[in-house]
């Protein structure tokens, strides 16, 4: 589903170590730009929001939980996923524009397959409060410059 002028986002993620090697590729053109994210590395939320909240990031709080230590490796990234979603219970909505300009660092990465579509999407999860976690869908968010990476 490509069309002119549209950007198309190819992701191939390496997991060598801590880093995930994202490329991003313009269909129509030959430049090609590869980002390297890394656990701890820092992520701004744009100030290209003019809905009210963002169209690929949510914010998902844990309102109920039974443990209240978050026990992953905070170096890596990994068991975060599972730690903090496994239980409990979750107010989940758009991430307000009023996070808009506001730097956090990355929490976690996590790689998934679409049920319905069968697409893969990486997402990127970011504390941005206690029990609170932004849920980027990273591709889509990256191409509408809902993000800015430093």
């Amino acid at each position: 589903m490509s069309h002119k002028g549209y950007t198309r986002m190819l992701l191939t993620v390496f997991l060598v170590g801590i880093c995930v090697s994202v490329s991003a590729q313009q269909t129509d053109s030959t430049e090609n730009q590869e980002l390297t994210l890394t656990i701890g590395d820092t992520i701004t939320f744009s100030t290209i929001c003019d809905s009210g909240v963002y169209n690929y990031i949510d914010v998902y709080t844990k309102t109920r939980f039974s443990d209240s230590v978050l026990n992953y490796n905070p170096i890596t990234g990994e068991g975060f996923y599972k730690t903090f979603f496994a239980e409990g219970d979750f107010d989940a909505r758009r991430l307000s524009c009023d996070y808009a300009d506001q730097k956090f660092t990355i929490t976690s990465t996590q790689y998934f397959t679409d049920n319905k579509t069968g697409e893969d999407r990486f997402v990127v999860f970011v504390m941005i409060g206690d029990w609170k976690v932004a849920w980027v869908e990273f591709i889509d968010a990256y191409e509408a410059g809902e993000i800015l990476l430093y």
